[in-house]
């Protein structure tokens, strides 16, 4: 294509532009210069300019107020905030998010939170959670199969994860979220209709022979706790204990012999088995310590000593305080610290504090700033960030002219000057290393060198002399005569 042609093109795609008007003005290929200029002042240059405007709003970006609160307001462009994020947000493809709450980057770019059944994915410190339906919980702690427990209806998570409804000689149930008496084990009733101390009357009594308030009297004045109705005496196996005939192999309440009732201590629930006393212990409570009277004395869903079953003692951890939550081993971070690379065994091995990479949360990085107290700082100037402390990289001999640069061991006074390591000074001599390597030490001698005359790469014209530091074109009189 000829440049008049490309011209042609141009002006052609201009004048599809609305509210530009061009007068059409043909162009011939064997055309010169003078027909592109009328081509061009053809052009109804009022119309641009009036279209100016428009196009100028439509291409226009408008601010972004990147000082809000990142938790109520949506994510920020980095191409808004020049290419930068303000601090405490990550830059997460192309965008300045916040990992503290951020459900799509939760403690670090690209981390997203799982959905999950009956629940909302959210991020609280980092960290992925579940928010819950009501009646619903994650009581498993599992996020990938979401608020799988109705609290409303679940015996073993009555109301709240771990309320456990157990009940006294009944099977409990729950519902509307409040333990109730499901079914009465065999020979006891609830004839006080109160849930809270499950069936609490026996029915091998006098006064309640096989159903509340049933009373036995006159010629049929005993209980027959087997078959649960009035008799006028006892049969052998059984024994006459009160007003009930009872067997004393099985009855907690005559285990063994008349009133030699079996205890029932913490979190358990008493039995008898061929006349001898036995506990069993309601869920989530166990006998650790094989002491039958003190009971069930563990909580296996809280103990960091037995969690979970007895004898599974959570682990310390570096920086970490390891609890039992639910039965399962949980780590717990100490203020200051994170468990950034996700590994438990490792403990919180990050000091948010003053670590670069992860400052104040697991992947907030300070570009070109240093953490301290948990919050990148900027470094002022001169000074830059190496190592995360501020320093001058034209003086600091252990970052001299760059980041962990050390100048070489010296017999005498040396120093970093400009970016460069000298030692001593003009005439005494003066050493420098120019080529940056610790290996051979300060090479050069700068009093004398044509290449690095008085400090590092500053080399004499083509004739002159370095005397003394200084290049000149005069005779030279060395240190040593004057």
């Amino acid at each position: 294509m000829t440049y008049r042609s490309l011209t042609h093109a141009l002006l052609l795609g201009l004048c599809l532009v609305p509210m530009v008007h061009c007068t059409s003005v043909p162009l011939r290929e064997d055309a010169g210069d003078a027909s592109t200029d009328q081509a061009i002042t053809a052009m109804d240059t009022a119309a641009i300019d009036a279209a100016q405007p428009s196009l100028d709003a439509e291409d226009r970006v408008s601010p972004v107020d990147v000082s809000s609160d990142p938790a109520t307001s949506p994510d920020v462009s980095t191409a808004d905030t020049g290419g930068t994020c303000p601090a405490g947000l990550l830059s997460c493809a192309g965008r300045c998010v916040d990992p503290n709450n951020s459900a799509e980057h939760c403690g670090m770019c690209g981390q997203r939170c799982p959905t999950g059944t009956n629940g909302t994915p959210r991020c609280a410190a980092g960290a992925c959670s579940l928010a819950c339906a009501s009646g619903f919980a994650d009581c498993d702690l599992f996020a990938g199969n979401g608020c799988e427990v109705s609290t409303a209806s679940n015996a073993n998570h009555c109301g709240a994860c771990g309320r456990n409804c157990t009940l006294p000689n009944a099977t409990a149930a729950c519902a509307s979220a409040q333990c109730r008496v499901g079914t009465c084990n065999a020979g006891f009733a609830d004839c006080d209709t109160s849930a809270t101390n499950g069936c609490e009357t026996r029915l091998d009594s006098a006064s309640n022979c096989g159903g509340c308030g049933v009373q036995c009297s006159g010629a049929t004045p005993v209980c027959d706790s087997a078959a649960r109705r009035c008799v006028s005496g006892c049969t052998a196996p059984a024994l006459r204990c009160g007003g009930s005939c009872v067997d004393t192999t099985t009855s907690t309440a005559h285990c063994g012999g008349c009133n030699m009732a079996c205890p029932s201590p913490a979190n358990s629930i008493a039995s008898c088995n061929a006349g001898r006393c036995a506990l069993t212990c309601m869920p989530g409570f166990a006998n650790c310590d094989g002491v039958d009277t003190n009971g069930c004395e563990v909580d296996l869903n809280a103990s960091s000593t037995d969690c979970g079953m007895c004898g599974n003692a959570c682990p310390s951890r570096i920086s970490a305080t390891n609890t039992c939550v639910r039965g399962v081993c949980t780590l717990q971070c100490r203020p200051g610290f994170a468990n950034c690379d996700g590994n438990d065994t490792n403990g919180c091995e990050v000091s948010t504090a003053n670590n670069p990479s992860n400052c104040g949360t697991c992947g907030t990085v300070c570009s070109g700033s240093i953490c301290a107290a948990g919050a990148c700082q900027p470094c002022g100037r001169p000074t830059i960030a190496c190592n995360n402390v501020c320093v001058s990289l034209q003086t600091d001999q252990s970052n001299c002219g760059a980041c962990g640069y050390r100048c070489p061991r010296s017999t005498g006074i040396s120093r970093c000057e400009s970016g460069n390591c000298y030692e001593g000074t003009v005439c005494r001599p003066q050493l420098a290393d120019c080529d940056r390597s610790a290996l051979n030490g300060y090479e050069v001698n700068t009093d004398t060198s044509r290449l690095h005359c008085g400090a590092c790469n500053n080399a004499c014209r083509l004739g002159d002399n370095c005397c003394n530091g200084r290049c000149q074109s005069t005779a030279c009189t060395p240190c040593s005569l004057m």
